[in-house]
C-alpha cells in the first residue's frame, strides 16, 4: 500500500462548502497513521491559525511520546481569472477557476497571506479572485497543484480547448517548475440508493486521461487528492443538509440540484490506494509534496507600530518621560511625592526595559483624542492597567494606583515576555469614529479590525441529528465590535485580511484570524459601553439646560446625595447596581466609600460565598480574626476576608517570597483554573513560607483555601472592581444630583438589562 497525505482539504471555514471542524480532521488523519495534512479552504485562511495552533499542541505531546510531528501544511483553493479589476461581466471567466496552493516554507506562507488577501481586498467579485499578475510576484516558496474540475486546466479539457490547455500548462510550469502538478480526483459513486451527483465521476475520468498523457509529455508529475468536505463517510448528509441551509434551499426539495458526489470525506491511506490502485505514482507524490514542506511556525513576537515622536525628543522613550511627569505634575502638584517617584522610575524602567515606550505612547494618543478632541466619553480602564501609575498620568486610566493600593506587577513585570493588555471603554456611538481617525492617523494598510464569526444554531428545520451537527459552524462573518489591530507595516505582511462592511456600508478590513496573540500584531481593545453613552448624553443634556459643564472624573468621591441613593437601594437604571438583589445588598451593606462599592461589586458578579460575611463585618455583626499581621495588613480593607487576586498576590510575596512573577502566575493558574500549575506551586509556597516563620497548619489552610477557588470562584481583580465601581458611582451621581436629566438619557438610549452587569 502507497503511503498517502490529503492535500486538499476544506473545513467549515470554507463557508457554504466543509461541513468538519479543524480538530476532527487533524485527530482522525493522525488516526489514520497519515504524517500530515493540508487545508485549503475556499479563497480564505479563516481556520490556519487554528490548525497550526492546534497542530504545535498535538505534537508538543508526540514529542513527548518520542513520535514523528504530524505535519501541517497551510494552503487555500483560491480562484484564479485573468485581467483581474475588468473581468467583472457576468461570463464564467469572471468568477474564477479553482486552484490549489500550499506553502512550502515561511516565504511561501507569507505570500500565500499577500495573495490571499489581495484576492479578498481588491479582486472580489461574488467571490475573492487572484492574477497571474499576483501569482508571478509572490510565488516564491509555493506548491501549486492544478485544482478540481472546477479549476481551469480542468475546463480547457472539457470544452476541448486545446491551444488554452497548453498555454496554461506551460504557464505555471515555466514559473513553478518542478512545484507544479497535474491534480486527479475520482468520486464514482457506486451504491444507487445513494442521492448524489453521478455526473462528475465521468468527466473527472475524461480529465485524468487527458492528464496522465500530458504528464508524460511535459515530464509533471499527478498527485491524488480527493477534494475533502466531510470527515467520515456517514457525514455525507448532514454536509448535503448544510448546503441547502447556506444556498437557502430546501432539503426535502426532490428536484434541487445536487452539488455533490458524498464521496468527499477524509479518505484512509487504504481507501485513496483503492481508488488510485492503478496510478500509485499519484499517491506517492502527496508524500513527496509532503517532504517538501518545512517545519516553520506563524508565531512572531511582537511588531510594534513605531510612534512619530516631536522632533524635539530623540527617542519614544524619553517622549514617554516627558509626558508622564507632565501628567503626574498635573495630579500630583510641582513637587512629586517620594512614593509617586519610587514607583513611576519602577515603572517606566520596566516599560523601557521591554521595549513597551512606542506602546504606551500610541494608546495615550488614541485615547487622549477620544476624549480631547473627539468629545468622546471614555471609561476610567478595564482589567489590570488601573495598577499602572503611568497610564493614569499619561491620562489612559483615571483611577489612581497609589489611592486604592493596586499592583502593577499585576499588569506588568520583569519577567512578562508580551505586551501588557489595555483595555478602554468608550461610548458606543464614538467607536467607530475613533477607529476611523486611527486609520487615518496611522495608515489603512497598517490598521485592521478582528473578525468576528457568525455560527449556525437554533436550526428549526431539517433531522435533528443534522441541525445538532451544524450547530457551531461557521456560517458568515462580521466585524468584531471590540478588537482592532496597528502594525509595523501592512498588516498583510503578518497575516490575511478580508474587507467587511460596516452598518453604514463603508468597507473596513478586518483580519481572518480570531486568534491574535501569537501572531506578532497589536491588539488595540476599544470596547464600546452603553453605559459610557449614557454618561455622555446626561452631561450633554445638563450643558443644554443649565448652560455649564460637568466633569464625572471630577466629582466628589463622597457626594452625600449620591451616597443616600445608594445606601437606600435606589439604584434602579444605575450600574451595576440595578438588579433588585444587589439593591437589597446595598440597603444592608450602607456603603459610605468607592471601595466598599468595589468589594460588593466584586463579591456579587461571580455569587462568592463570601458576601454575607462581607456585609456582616462591615456593619460589626461579625468577628474579624486575623491568623497574623500580615493577613491583618493586606486583608484589613475587606474587613479579614480575602476578594482581590491582588490580596492573594501580596500573601504569597510576603509570606512565602514568592516574586512578582511567581505570585502573579499563581493568579492566573486559578483565574484560568489550571490545577497541574498549582500543584507545582504548592511545594515551593510550603516550603518557603515555613523557611519564613510560618506554621504548617496555617500555610495548608491558606493554600487549600486558595485552591478551594477553582470550585467557588477565583478572586476578582481589585483593578477592575475600583475601576468599575467608580462607573456605577458616576451614573449615581447623576441620578442623585439631576434625575431629570437622567432619565431622559437612559430613555433615550434604551438600556439592556445585560448593559448593567458586566
Amino acid at each position: 500500500m502507497e503511503d498517502f497525505v490529503h492535500l486538499n482539504v476544506h473545513t467549515h471555514f470554507s463557508i457554504g462548502g466543509g461541513l468538519s471542524r479543524v480538530r476532527e480532521l487533524v485527530d482522525k488523519a493522525i488516526g489514520c497513521g497519515m504524517r500530515g495534512m493540508a487545508i485549503t479552504d475556499y479563497g480564505n485562511m479563516f481556520g490556519i491559525q487554528e490548525f497550526h495552533d492546534y497542530v504545535k499542541h498535538i505534537n508538543h505531546y508526540r514529542q513527548g511520546e518520542g513520535l514523528e510531528p504530524f505535519k501541517p501544511i497551510i494552503g487555500c483553493e483560491i480562484k484564479i481569472v485573468h485581467g483581474l479589476k475588468e473581468n467583472r461581466n457576468g461570463t464564467r471567466d469572471c468568477y474564477g477557476y479553482n486552484l490549489t496552493v500550499l506553502a512550502k516554507n515561511l516565504k511561501g506562507y507569507r505570500n500565500l497571506v499577500k495573495i490571499v488577501s489581495n484576492a479578498n481586498v481588491d479582486g472580489w467579485y461574488y467571490k475573492p479572485r487572484t492574477d497571474r499578475v499576483d501569482l508571478e510576484k509572490y510565488h516564491e516558496g509555493l506548491i501549486v497543484c492544478s485544482g478540481d474540475m472546477g479549476g481551469e486546466v480542468a475546463q480547457m479539457i472539457l470544452e476541448s480547448k486545446e491551444a488554452e490547455l497548453r498555454e496554461i500548462i506551460e504557464w505555471y510550469h515555466n514559473l513553478f517548475g518542478d512545484d507544479y502538478y497535474f491534480e486527479l480526483q475520482r468520486h464514482e459513486v457506486k451504491d444507487p440508493s445513494i442521492r448524489a451527483n453521478r455526473e462528475t465521476f465521468g468527466k473527472q475520468e475524461q480529465i485524468n486521461n487527458v492528464l496522465i498523457r500530458l504528464a508524460k509529455e511535459y515530464n509533471i508529475k499527478l498527485v491524488a487528492t480527493n477534494d475533502v468536505s466531510f470527515t467520515n463517510e456517514d457525514d455525507a448528509e448532514a454536509h448535503d443538509f448544510k448546503i441547502c441551509v447556506d444556498t437557502d434551499k430546501s432539503y426535502n426539495d426532490s428536484d434541487r440540484q445536487v452539488y455533490y458526489t458524498k464521496q468527499e470525506w477524509l479518505k484512509s491511506q487504504a481507501e485513496m490506494n483503492e481508488v488510485f490502485h492503478d496510478i500509485p505514482e499519484a499517491l506517492t507524490s502527496t508524500i513527496e509534496i509532503l517532504n517538501k514542506i518545512e517545519y516553520y511556525s506563524i508565531d512572531h513576537d511582537e511588531v510594534l507600530p513605531s510612534f512619530p515622536v516631536p522632533e524635539d525628543f530623540g527617542s519614544s522613550e524619553e517622549y514617554l518621560d516627558y509626558l508622564v511627569y507632565a501628567g503626574a505634575t498635573r495630579k500630583y502638584g510641582e513637587s512629586l511625592p517620594n512614593e509617586v517617584l519610587a514607583r513611576l522610575s519602577h515603572e517606566l524602567g520596566v516599560i523601557k526595559q521591554k521595549a513597551f515606550a512606542d506602546y504606551f505612547l500610541i494608546i495615550q494618543d488614541i485615547v487622549n483624542h477620544a476624549r480631547n478632541e473627539m468629545s468622546m466619553m471614555v471609561g476610567p480602564g478595564r482589567g489590570s492597567v488601573p495598577g499602572c501609575l503611568v497610564a493614569y498620568c499619561l491620562g489612559i486610566t483615571k483611577i489612581d494606583p497609589l489611592k486604592h493600593g493596586l499592583l502593577f506587577e499585576r499588569f506588568l513585570n520583569v519577567d512578562d515576555k508580551r505586551l501588557p493588555h489595555i483595555g478602554i471603554d468608550i461610548d458606543e456611538e464614538g467607536l467607530e469614529r475613533l477607529y476611523d481617525w486611527v486609520v487615518d492617523k496611522y495608515g489603512v494598510d497598517n490598521c485592521a479590525r478582528l473578525i468576528a464569526y457568525k455560527t449556525h444554531h437554533n436550526l428549526r428545520n431539517g433531522p435533528k441529528q443534522f441541525t445538532q451537527a451544524l450547530k457551531g459552524l461557521i456560517k458568515d462573518w462580521d466585524i468584531d465590535p471590540r478588537f482592532f489591530i496597528m502594525s509595523k507595516g501592512p498588516v498583510s505582511d503578518w497575516l490575511p485580511i478580508i474587507p467587511v462592511p460596516r452598518e453604514d456600508n463603508s468597507i473596513v478590513r478586518c483580519t481572518q484570524y480570531y486568534r491574535l496573540r501569537s501572531t506578532g500584531l497589536v491588539e488595540m481593545d476599544f470596547m464600546g459601553l452603553r453605559i459610557l453613552s449614557v454618561l455622555r448624553g446626561a452631561c450633554a443634556n445638563i450643558r443644554q439646560k443649565y448652560n455649564f459643564s460637568i466633569d464625572l472624573d471630577a466629582i466628589s468621591a463622597d457626594d452625600p446625595k449620591t451616597f443616600e441613593l445608594i445606601q437606600q437601594g435606589n439604584t434602579e437604571h444605575v450600574y451595576l447596581f440595578h438588579a433588585k438583589a444587589m439593591q437589597q445588598h446595598l440597603r444592608d451593606l450602607h456603603p459610605s466609600s468607592i471601595d466598599h462599592l468595589a468589594a460588593l461589586y466584586a463579591l456579587y458578579r461571580y455569587g462568592n460565598p463570601k458576601l454575607r460575611h462581607y456585609i456582616a463585618r462591615k456593619n460589626g455583626k461579625e468577628k474579624i480574626e486575623y491568623a497574623n499581621d500580615c493577613e491583618e495588613k493586606i486583608l484589613k480593607e475587606t474587613f479579614g476576608l480575602g476578594i482581590y487576586e491582588e490580596q492573594l498576590m501580596l500573601m504569597s510575596q510576603q509570606i512565602a517570597g514568592f516574586t512578582e512573577a511567581e505570585s502573579k502566575e499563581l493568579s492566573k493558574a486559578l483565574w484560568k483554573r489550571m490545577p497541574i500549575k498549582l500543584n507545582h506551586l504548592e511545594q515551593s509556597f510550603l516550603e518557603r513560607g515555613k523557611n519564613n516563620g510560618y506554621q504548617d497548619d496555617y500555610l495548608k489552610s491558606l493554600w487549600n483555601e486558595w485552591y478551594d477557588m477553582l470550585k467557588t470562584g477565583y478572586r476578582f481583580l481589585k483593578a477592575q472592581a475600583v475601576s468599575y465601581a467608580w462607573l456605577a458611582y458616576q451614573s449615581a451621581y447623576l441620578k442623585a444630583n439631576y434625575p431629570v436629566e437622567f432619565q431622559e438619557t437612559i430613555s433615550r438610549v434604551r438600556m439592556r438589562r445585560s448593559d448593567y452587569i458586566l
